[in-house]
């Protein structure tokens, strides 16, 4: 069973549709994917349920902790068994790869080294899908929203 028809099943045993709905949904060929729903109101359906049953949101951002992952990468690069050129290009490649990532958020340029400007950015331009429909069932932001340094570093 896909991930779309467990959350269909979900929300009608959950009192979320009504069993005309679900039926429909859930028998449909091919079934209804998430990308052609309301990706909000799934989500918030989702997280009504959730939360009926104790739920809390521990949101961690998962491009953030990939460019931690590489940060870390370029500065144990500098104890590697490496010569210098390929300690450099390495280095260089690492930073691109950053930069890349922060372009989809804002096209000027931020230091690809500099975790708090980096978590300061995603913190204007980025709010996950996720988050928002979390905050509308909640009425909160779930715990690592918005983004700290503190979570972030080492």
């Amino acid at each position: 069973m896909q991930c779309e028809g467990i959350m269909i099943q979900l929300a009608y045993v959950n009192n979320q549709v009504d069993k005309e709905w679900a039926n429909i949904a859930f028998t449909a060929f091919p079934p209804p994917y998430l990308d052609e729903m309301d990706v909000h109101h799934c989500l918030e359906l989702l997280f009504t349920i959730l939360k009926k049953h104790g739920f809390k949101l521990d949101y961690w951002h998962g491009e953030l902790l990939y460019i931690v992952e590489l940060q870390d990468m370029y500065w144990a690069i500098l104890y590697g068994d490496l010569d210098y050129e390929e300690k450099d290009s390495r280095r260089q490649q690492i930073k691109s790869d950053i930069s890349e990532i922060l372009e989809r958020y804002d096209s000027s340029y931020i230091d690809p080294l500099n975790l708090s400007s980096i978590v300061d950015l995603l913190n204007r331009r980025w709010v996950c899908p996720f988050v928002l429909a979390y905050l509308h069932v909640y009425d909160e932001f779930p715990k690592g929203y918005p983004y700290l340094l503190s979570d972030y570093e080492g």
